[in-house]
């Protein structure tokens, strides 16, 4: 009995779809699509930033360019260790072009945490490495604070020496 992962069964699933492979002709895959866009004529895939390139992959394959709404955040694309790939949220930006929004209004976070992240990412330009991850400041939607901290994000800039001797 073989034991197969997650991951073995994203492979799995993108194998007849994935133009880099022989195609398997035991599959149609136009059949797999028409079938499956049939019983799913609209996908959303939520937290898209924590997608990775095979995931992307069967999304485009069985959607294409339309009939697919991806929700993610550039900023979380960087956490590799949730599976995450950034560069797979940035082809993913390029192939829906001007069918991009941003939300402009924080609902989540005390005002005082929307200030300060928007002060900390306005300080760089760009204010990323990897281009195309832009910083668009937004407002917050709660006027007044709703926690008991004093301070709403506390960043501490260290020396290289300082780096060197950091336990984190």
């Amino acid at each position: 009995t073989a034991v197969l992962t997650f991951d073995d069964l994203l492979t799995s699933v993108y194998a007849p779809f994935d133009p880099s492979r022989a195609q398997d002709e035991s599959f149609d895959c136009e059949q797999i699509k028409k079938e499956i866009a049939t019983a799913y004529p609209l996908a959303l895939v939520d937290e898209f930033q924590d997608t990775d390139s095979v995931q992307y992959g069967i999304f485009r394959a069985l959607y294409g360019e339309g009939s697919v709404v991806y929700v993610g955040d550039p900023k979380q694309a960087i956490y590799a260790f949730r599976g995450a790939d950034i560069f797979s949220y940035l082809e993913a930006v390029q192939d829906v072009e001007d069918r991009k929004y941003t939300l402009a209004e924080n609902r989540r976070s005390d005002p005082g945490v929307v200030q300060a992240v928007n002060m900390l990412f306005s300080r760089r330009k760009p204010p990323f490495i990897i281009e195309g991850i832009d910083m668009v400041p937004v407002i917050p939607h709660h006027q007044q604070s709703r926690t008991t901290f004093d301070a709403s994000m506390e960043v501490i800039f260290l020396d290289k020496e300082q780096i060197g001797r950091a336990h984190v």
